[in-house]
């Protein structure tokens, strides 16, 4: 009888632990749910972006990725509530959010899919022809103290050549540059030397073939949803590529065609003379390039 008892109470301990638990489990909003942030422009063209979430009164932080698809990334979250709130940031630079008065930064958590619609492509031009980037003290800041310690002219050196438009020495720099901080594993920061690259490339190409070239001229990128990053437009490939086969004696066969390979960047304005070697940067300068001083140039207002 005693035996029996004691199995009776150690049940009915049980039921009431399980139903404290679930009691629990409910008011703290169950187990960690799985939200859907969809990331797109204006015009519905998907873009990648890091997802940051805060939840009242815990500080802000990255939010834990539970699968990323085209244009949207599924996140984890312990609770969904209007206490939660949920941001996202383009991990391309050139692309920036639209928002303000009517547009928030932060969305609270409270449906199983949320979109920000409001990411805006800037003409990367506009971020080129930034006056910044003719000021040594700002590539002094981006470079990082361990390149301008291995070069001390070499600040000074890149903001002459965007001040003098030199844009075959511009993309001879911008694509050396590039490979070593690809290398460093600093992609967002390549992406965007690889389209100055590009972009100064092609303004010399217009310059070289007698066409007036505004540097604030938007036409010459597009961003590609496909790389991710921006790219020559199609009209701008095919002047590119007229250039290389007049002037250069390229083949319209040749797998160079269309590349800004050495022969071209040196053909173009201010390429001719440059030493590209002396604008690589060693692994341990690489690492020190400050992207953020990219991503703080100063944008158009909407």
């Amino acid at each position: 009888m005693t035996r029996s008892i004691h199995k009776l109470l150690v049940a009915l301990l049980l039921v009431q632990n399980v139903g404290q638990s679930a009691e629990a489990h409910a008011k703290d909003g169950g187990r960690a749910k799985a939200i859907k942030i969809v990331t797109v422009t204006e015009e519905g063209k998907s873009i990648t972006a890091k997802i940051r979430i805060k939840s009242y009164p815990d500080p802000e932080n990255d939010a834990y990725v539970l699968r990323s698809g085209e244009g949207f990334k599924v996140i984890s979250v312990d609770k969904c509530n209007d206490l939660v709130s949920i941001s996202a940031i383009s991990e391309t630079i050139g692309i920036i959010r639209k928002t303000g008065d009517s547009v928030p930064d932060w969305l609270p958590c409270t449906e199983p899919e949320l979109t920000f619609n409001d990411f805006v492509i800037v003409p990367l031009t506009l971020s080129i022809s930034n006056p910044e980037f003719k000021q040594t003290e700002f590539w002094s800041k981006t470079l990082g103290k361990a390149a301008v310690e291995m070069r001390p002219e070499l600040p000074r050196d890149i903001a002459d050549a965007f001040a003098k438009q030199e844009y075959g020495k511009i993309s001879i720099i911008a694509s050396e540059l590039e490979k070593s901080i690809r290398e460093a594993g600093k992609v967002d920061e390549a992406d965007f030397l690889y389209s100055i690259a590009l972009d100064a490339g092609a303004r010399g190409v217009l310059m070289s073939a007698s066409q007036n070239v505004d540097p604030t001229m938007a036409d010459i990128l597009e961003y590609s949803t496909n790389s991710h990053r921006f790219e020559l437009k199609a009209d701008v490939m095919e002047a590119v590529q007229d250039y290389q086969i007049k002037n250069l004696g390229l083949a319209k066969e040749s797998k160079a065609l269309g590349k800004f390979t050495w022969e071209t960047m040196k053909s173009l304005p201010g390429g001719d003379n440059v030493y590209a070697p002396q604008y690589q940067l060693r692994p341990s300068a690489a690492e020190d390039f400050n992207g953020e001083f990219l991503q703080g140039l100063q944008q158009p207002q909407f």
